[in-house]
């Protein structure tokens, strides 16, 4: 099938420039499992991790996810992803048009960012450890940042790793995607509206954890800045400024 181009008349009577069929904005919201086997890990509720999509498609609080209506929105979950939760993610994105819910291994997920250019948001809930977000707990890491192509996302993208300890992480897929990322120091505290701080070391106390913002530069090295996340005097981690 041949591309499609679209005519726009400019300022010039009689002259008119051809517009490349530009796909639209994707945003996608990763969504881990939670730890229901040793109890250690594991949230009160069985929904704090999906509850997030939620709470940005619904616009509760207000956030730096700016939603578009012509965004095509896709969630993708682990494929042993409770059905409930499944099927609550599902009815959050009831009546968005180009809205999507997935479950898949942690491949499928490289292979839909890697089929795409125009990635904007892609935004993770879930557990995390020093050396990577966990997709499915107890199974799977969130992929290496060497497997996903910088092509996929657009110029003034950003990539959120809301969980605990994924400040390094952030940091290395900023440097190898060239993709403003944004991380955690220490561990997360999901509440009923916002992320905020939990511990930043085992010993600390509450409410000190520190997000971190990576930005690319011209060279292999990256920006970087820090806030606190405390709920008293800090700013929530989807908040950042």
């Amino acid at each position: 099938m041949a591309e499609r181009v679209y005519g726009k008349v400019d300022s010039t009577p009689g002259v008119v420039t051809l517009k490349r069929n530009v796909p639209p904005s994707q945003v996608i919201f990763v969504v881990g499992t939670d730890d229901t086997e040793s109890g250690g890990h594991g949230h009160k509720s069985s929904d704090s991790f999906i509850r997030r999509v939620d709470i940005l498609l619904k616009k509760k609080t207000v956030e730096n996810i700016d939603l578009k209506s012509t965004d095509e929105i896709t969630v993708f979950v682990p494929p042993t992803m409770d059905k409930s939760n499944i099927d609550k993610l599902k009815k959050y994105g009831s009546g968005i048009p180009n809205y999507t819910v997935l479950a898949k291994k942690a491949t499928g997920l490289v292979q839909f960012v890697n089929s795409k250019i125009t990635v904007r948001f892609l935004i993770f809930f879930g557990h995390g450890i020093d050396d990577a977000p966990i997709y499915d707990y107890g199974n799977e890491l969130f992929p290496k940042p060497s497997r996903f192509k910088k092509e996929a996302f657009v110029s003034d993208a950003r990539v959120y790793f809301s969980t605990c300890n994924s400040m390094r992480y952030a940091k290395k897929f900023a440097q190898t995607l060239k993709v403003e990322t944004i991380g955690v120091e220490g561990t997360t505290f999901y509440g009923e509206t916002e992320i905020s701080a939990g511990r930043i070391t085992e010993d600390a106390q509450p409410g000190t954890s520190m997000g971190w913002v990576y930005k690319p530069t011209d060279t292999d090295a990256v920006s970087e800045s820090s806030w606190s996340l405390s709920q008293r005097r800090g700013t929530a981690f989807l908040r950042e400024q």
